[in-house]
């Protein structure tokens, strides 16, 4: 009986070895955008704390280098997942056109299917030599989980190219292709992009540092409201480009200059804190400013001003105290957005109000972030004696998440809901780092992409905090937070 139990035991730790050395990651790497398959003791991380969609730094025969892990399982899962991402960019085209985007639908449809045709082929031919029902379930799903993702990639590309607001370059900290809606293309290292989620999480790796000055592109090639080729968004272009640009009536916070002239960085983190090019050169920080804090380079026309003529509007989405708020199309760029109509009717201060307005809009624009509703420009139109300003910002296709917690609350996971509270906190964060306070964060004023991302909307009520005064009460009465009735 004893003998036994010790054979029973043996085979089990003989099992559980097999199982540790059978662990193996799916590799993208960073620096040459291929794909590897480790084992899973080359991350220089617990296995246990290896999670994929992460980054981390890998050694492979002496050699080191960053990668993001795409999947963990045996090494017979990594070459079946690897042999469906490669196989046809490796028959078809060389390595340079892995990337390239389906001009049609069709074309998508094609590529997606033409992925998927390799798999049943590919799992039946190997399942017959093995007979591991459990091991073969786990290929199976997923072998089909990327089927799944191959023809969701292209009706989500499809919908991504009618908004257009595809960046077709790789995110070098995730590896994502493409990059959407928000891209910070880094001023301090060649050829390095990031997605908004990486920048907003503060991601360093290789020589690149959170603290370095970016170029912010809300739409594809555009920057400042002109168009740029890629090889134009450098620091040395761009001093030369802006080297007589006046910012009236802002100060460097590094030298105490007025007016900053030339290239005006505006730090990320900290309050209304900007620095002039020289401090930037040598990396000045002053007040609660760090060297940590990423900067976002800025021209002196902050504020896009669109021709009324490029908007075309279409159905009321919703109203409110401070206008209506359209679905628009923005002519000149071929893709959707959202536009706030607001009238200002004639009267003795209307020109105090409209510099009041245009003000706030671009502390609005500047503040705009990875959470917090994109805001493009404006367009005015006169009618009679009073003028209609239409803010223009990103559409949110999925509406409020009021809206989306009415129709599909109960087929949102619990993941999805993490992650849209998570970046609602991200957006009410970067909020109060800038010494605002919203003063009406509610379901309405949410709003969510087709990609459940969700972002904090209605910016135009946002007021800078003096803690010396009382704030009005604009909030729904439901969500009012308790310190807000204190009396300071």
């Amino acid at each position: 009986m004893s003998h036994r139990l010790l054979e029973e035991s043996s085979a089990e730790q003989a099992q559980n070895t097999n199982a540790t050395e059978d662990e193996f990651c799916l590799i993208r790497c960073s620096d040459k955008n291929d794909f590897v398959i480790v084992p899973q003791r080359c991350i220089t991380a617990p296995s246990n704390k290896i999670e994929t969609y992460e980054t981390y730094r890998i050694e492979i025969n002496g050699n080191q280098c960053e990668g993001t892990v795409i999947l963990k399982g045996t090494k017979r899962d990594c070459e079946r997942l690897h042999y469906n991402i490669t196989s046809k960019s490796s028959n078809d085209a060389p390595a340079a056109e892995v990337d390239r985007t389906p001009e049609t639908n069709t074309e998508q449809f094609a590529a997606a299917s033409s992925s998927a045709s390799h798999i049943p082929t590919n799992m039946n031919e190997e399942s017959n030599n093995d007979n591991d029902d459990d091991d073969e379930d786990t290929s199976q799903n997923n072998i089909l989980m990327r089927m799944v993702q191959l023809l969701l990639a292209s009706s989500v590309q499809s919908n991504d190219n009618e908004d257009g607001e595809i960046h077709k370059v790789r995110c070098g900290a995730c590896g994502t292709y493409p990059i959407k809606r928000d891209r910070y293309k880094c001023l301090n290292c060649e050829g390095l992009d990031m997605c908004g989620r990486c920048f907003a999480r503060r991601k360093e790796f290789r020589h690149h540092k959170s603290g370095h000055a970016f170029a912010h592109f809300k739409s594809p090639g555009e920057l400042f409201g002109r168009i740029f080729k890629d090889n134009e968004v450098t620091f040395s272009n761009l001093k030369a480009l802006y080297v007589d640009e006046n910012h009236e009536s802002i100060t460097c916070d590094g030298c105490n200059r007025e007016p900053i002239k030339g290239l005006r960085f505006k730090c990320d983190t900290c309050s209304n804190y900007d620095l002039c090019q020289q401090c930037v050169d040598r990396n000045v920080t002053t007040k609660a400013h760090k060297s940590t804090h990423s900067l976002i380079v800025l021209s002196r026309r902050m504020v896009q001003q669109i021709p009324a003529e490029d908007i075309q509007i279409d159905n009321q989405l919703g109203s409110g105290a401070f206008g209506s708020v359209y679905k628009a199309r923005w002519l000149s760029k071929k893709h959707r957005v959202t536009c706030k109509a607001i009238t200002l009717l004639k009267t003795d201060d209307t020109d105090v109000l409209e510099k009041s307005f245009l003000k706030d809009l671009a502390a609005y624009a500047e503040l705009s972030g990875t959470y917090i509703l994109k805001t493009y420009g404006y367009a005015t139109l006169i009618q009679g004696e009073n003028i209609k300003y239409m803010v223009i910002m990103e559409y949110m296709s999925r509406g409020s998440l009021s809206k989306v917690i009415k129709e599909n609350g109960s087929q949102l996971s619990l993941r999805r809901r993490l992650d849209m509270a998570r970046n609602i906190a991200s957006g009410m964060r970067k909020i109060h780092e800038h010494r605002l306070v919203h003063r009406d964060i509610q379901p309405d004023n949410i709003l969510v992409n087709e990609n459940d991302v969700a972002k904090i909307g209605d910016m135009g009520i946002v007021r800078f905090f003096n803690p010396l005064n009382q704030q009005t009460q604009i909030s729904c009465q439901s969500y009012m937070p308790p310190e807000y009735y204190h009396v300071f």
